[in-house]
């Protein structure tokens, strides 16, 4: 029989994939790494490389300090750091995780955040930054709550202290728009408090303006020090 299989077949494809997302070919050999990318397109993931901006972490192209970018405006966190850029195979990972749904990629995610949080963050509390409670209630679920999920299945300390109020999704907008958006749309939640020095965790860098108003709000209740971490910068 051709056409479509049947609805829990196809969801079953979504959750449990048994190809790799990016080239095709078939996992069974590789069925214990826990996500659906196999090892060698893994390994051909482009890094970030050379000196990188101390404020946004992308990288410096013939700039001394920050880059010509950072050198015009203030952002509530300390430094950022993006694991990739936002490009590539990395683009089209994050794309067919948070846009097609195919959850199982937060453990791949989630392994390489570990990576960086023990050797740059070891101990810190991360604070994944907050959703909608509309694209809950859209979509059933947020990546970065999957990650952080995942995260702390591997020991990582997370502290969900922000909240979000309903408003406008920041992608929807223009990037003056996104630097004001989120203004007062940030809080901490009832009865919460900074820790003192926290990591914040989000997807994607393009404006910096979602992880400077969280940075600002987190400051406001006590914390000193914000480090920002996110998979990847645009």
């Amino acid at each position: 029989m051709g056409g479509r299989p049947p609805f829990p077949s196809r969801w079953l494809e979504i959750l449990f994939p048994r190809a790799c997302v990016l080239c095709g070919r078939g996992l069974l050999e590789e069925a214990d790494r826990g996500y659906p990318l196999c090892g060698e397109c893994e390994e051909g993931l482009p890094r970030m490389r050379g000196e990188r901006c101390p404020m946004c972490g992308k990288p410096l192209i013939s700039e001394q300090g920050l880059c010509m970018r950072c050198r015009d405006r203030s952002f509530g966190f300390d430094s950022a750091y993006p694991l990739w850029e936002y490009s590539g195979g990395i683009k089209e990972l994050l794309i067919t995780y948070k846009i097609r749904g195919v959850r199982p990629l937060a453990g791949f995610f989630a392994s390489r955040v570990c990576d960086r949080l023990r050797e740059g963050y070891p101990g810190i509390p991360l604070v994944p930054v907050p959703f909608r409670k509309g694209k809950i209630r859209k979509a059933g679920w947020d990546q970065v709550e999957d990650l952080a999920r995942s995260l702390e299945r591997r020991g990582v300390p997370v502290t969900r202290c922000l909240e979000r109020a309903e408003g406008v999704s920041q992608k929807t907008l223009d990037y003056s728009a996104r630097m004001s958006n989120l203004t007062g749309k940030i809080r901490v939640r009832k009865g919460g408090q900074a820790p003192e020095r926290v990591v914040l965790l989000d997807d994607v860098l393009t404006t910096g303006a979602t992880l400077s108003e969280c940075a600002r709000v987190l400051k406001a209740a006590g914390a000193r020090r914000v480090d920002a971490l996110v998979l990847a910068a645009d």
